[in-house]
């Protein structure tokens, strides 16, 4: 321990905070969709079956991106995607969460796995403002 008296660190500013949640906005769809293309995008179709490590990482990314899109900070992301995608993800997000593997139809999961996740992952990129800043504190 030190003898240092505690010293608060400065708070961070709205348009502060807002600059961080869209920094970690930008990085966790970055890791999604590095996930995708590591994990699930190459292999093969025949591979892709439950319990398969490219299945399971497609289930936790669309998991991961339909938790994003839940967050309030991000409600203007809602606009990128039509009704029918966020309706899509949500489904799928619930048959993965609970456990509802049965209810899957992989052959739909695999094409939305490697073609459609991805293009919603660029389009939600594409949306997010092209600001590096250091957030700002008071």
């Amino acid at each position: 321990m030190t003898d240092e008296p505690f010293k608060p660190r400065p708070r961070i500013t709205s348009q502060g905070r807002r600059e961080t949640d869209r920094a970690n906005l930008r990085a966790e769809l970055k890791r999604i969709d590095m996930r995708l293309h590591s994990q699930v995008i190459g292999t093969r179709r025949t591979d892709f079956i439950d319990g398969s490590p490219s299945y399971d990482a497609a289930s936790m990314a669309i998991v991961r991106l339909t938790t994003v899109l839940e967050r309030q900070e991000n409600s203007f992301l809602h606009g990128v995607l039509t009704k029918t995608e966020q309706r899509s993800l949500v489904a799928v997000r619930n048959i993965v969460a609970h456990g509802g593997y049965s209810q899957m139809d992989d052959e739909s999961f695999w094409i939305s796995a490697t073609r459609d996740l991805p293009d919603l992952i660029r389009r939600l990129q594409q949306a997010l403002p092209d600001t590096d800043a250091e957030p700002t504190f008071d």
